[in-house]
């Protein structure tokens, strides 16, 4: 696999700030998406100017700046940011939600994963509930004829 270039890895901690300041994954995608086109126009321009190439990725990155700035003019912005945090009291009420809508689907899960076991526990449930069906059958008879 090759190497990834240096704009690449720049790109990369930029993604890595971005993220770790919640921006929406959303505008992390168009962001980075931009910065690699300005990177790349700037890089072409430099090159026309008499730059190496090296050296002209090299003062482009210089003037693409550095990722913790990026993230936080990012940042600064609420509406960039993921919609849990934008709507936080939306976010309260759905995502406790989400769980009780998932509940039903854990011992379903687990049960897959346990199906033996929950045979033998489903059949033992059964019996148990058919013999105090009985006995309270026994009783209400016992009860009703004397």
């Amino acid at each position: 696999m090759p190497e990834p270039s240096s704009v690449e890895r720049a790109l990369g901690r930029i993604r890595e700030q971005l993220e770790a300041r919640q921006v929406s994954p959303r505008v992390v995608a168009r962001t980075l998406a931009e910065l690699r086109e300005h990177t790349e126009d700037v890089r072409l321009e430099l090159i026309d100017c008499g730059y190496t190439p090296c050296a002209a990725e090299r003062a482009a990155l210089e003037r693409l700046g550095d990722a913790r700035s990026i993230a936080r003019a990012a940042a600064a912005y609420p509406e960039l940011g993921a919609w849990w945090k934008r709507f936080p009291h939306l976010a309260a009420v759905a995502y406790p939600l989400a769980c009780v809508a998932v509940l039903p689907a854990v011992p379903v899960i687990a049960g897959l994963h346990n199906a033996v076991w929950l045979g033998r526990w489903l059949m033992c449930a059964a019996a148990g509930g058919a013999v105090t069906a009985m006995l309270f059958l026994l009783l209400q008879f016992s009860i009703t004829l004397s």
